[in-house]
């Protein structure tokens, strides 16, 4: 198997990452507009929301840029 075919573990673990973002935020949308809820259940679950959010795109961008950063080293 050629260098060029091989795909490095942090690009699969970067995948993966995508993937349980994904599914994290399609099940915090479910849970932030379900139909049957109070008004101020759903202002308490939209605010929850957008705090998630904010603490999920700090997440994901340190976790992504750290990976790119490992395999530009190990690409050198």
């Amino acid at each position: 198997m050629s260098k060029s075919n091989k795909i490095p573990a942090k690009e699969i673990l970067k995948g993966i990452y995508y993937v349980i973002i994904a599914l994290a935020i399609a099940e915090s949308l479910k849970n932030t507009f379900e139909i049957e809820k109070t008004p101020e259940i759903f202002l308490a679950s939209f605010f929850l929301f957008f705090g998630f959010m904010g603490t999920l795109v700090r997440y994901v961008l340190g976790a992504i840029i750290h990976f790119d950063k490992e395999i530009k080293e190990k690409e050198e």
